[in-house]
């Protein structure tokens, strides 16, 4: 079957309604020139000014406080951070083997009518002697390091980045050689006292100094530990709580050996002297020493 097709004359085409460019584009419209876009090299192209583009109230924004975040500290070494690692350590193995001797030590510190340095002499003390060396070993290591964090924090960034790095990453080595130094200094001038003097006295008073430096260590470390670990805002405030562990037994110390001295009418003056000669000096001396070498 075959089918016709429509027959379209011109007559029928003419009678369609003619359609505007309103009809499809809306009312809005407009007829353009017809001229062609300007190409991206017809452009003309400036530089235009930061308060242009975001308001004259915009502020140059810096970016000291990120490079300063970005600076190498002294806490940031292999060496530091292995201290500490090693002092959490040595605690833990004390705090589990030895927790009734460490209760000892401790507790001589706050013995009523004063501090009780005889725990050391004890004829059947060996196994706290043994232990008082490998608490010493400890409180050594525990000092030099809070002194590395203390002189890290003193320090701005420009200062501590100008350090060498052989110095950064031997800083907990070296402090803990110089408190070494104090110790052993003390310990000789003790010895030297005793044998001048022909005094057994003057070797309790040494004992003292032994005991509060273990028993100190012993009790401030588990905040001295947050504080090393700590970074930003909680270091800052851990360091303020030990300050205040650290400036309490001081004051004990202080308390114990203006005891002794006044219990032996000793003239407060040579109190002062042997303040000055035990503590003061060794201190002052490696301070004016690691002053130089900066």
């Amino acid at each position: 079957m075959n089918r016709t097709q429509p027959d379209i004359s011109a007559a029928t085409v003419g009678t369609l309604p003619a359609i505007s460019a309103v009809d499809i584009f809306g009312r809005d419209a407009e007829i353009m020139s017809g001229q062609a876009l300007p190409t991206a090299e017809e452009l003309a192209w400036r530089q235009a000014a930061p308060a242009e583009v975001f308001g004259m109230e915009c502020v140059a924004a810096t970016s000291a406080t990120y490079v300063a975040e970005q600076q190498p500290r002294l806490t940031d070494t292999i060496a530091f951070q292995t201290s500490v690692l090693v002092l959490v350590t040595a605690y833990l193995a004390i705090l589990l083997r030895s927790s009734a001797h460490m209760r000892a030590i401790i507790g001589a510190v706050f013995h009523s009518g004063g501090a009780d340095p005889s725990i050391i002499d004890e004829p059947d003390s060996a196994i706290i002697t043994r232990l008082m060396g490998g608490i010493t070993l400890f409180s050594t290591l525990l000092t030099g390091v809070v002194a590395v964090k203390a002189v890290d924090l003193i320090l701005d960034a420009d200062a501590a980045a100008a350090i060498p790095d052989v110095i950064r990453s031997t800083a907990p080595l070296t402090a803990t050689a110089a408190i070494a130094t104090i110790i052993m200094w003390q310990l000789l001038l003790h010895r030297t006292i005793a044998w001048v003097c022909r005094d057994a006295d003057v070797k309790r008073l040494g004992n003292i100094a032994y005991i509060f430096f273990s028993a100190g260590a012993l009790m401030l470390f588990p905040l001295s530990a947050t504080m090393l670990l700590g970074r930003g805002g909680i270091s800052s405030i851990w360091v303020i709580i030990s300050a205040m562990g650290i400036g309490f037994v001081c004051i004990l110390y202080l308390k114990e050996t203006f005891m002794f001295f006044t219990s032996k009418k000793i003239s407060i003056l040579y109190w002062f002297l042997y303040l000055c000669s035990v503590i003061a000096l060794p201190i002052s001396l490696i301070c004016l020493i690691a002053a130089d070498l900066q």
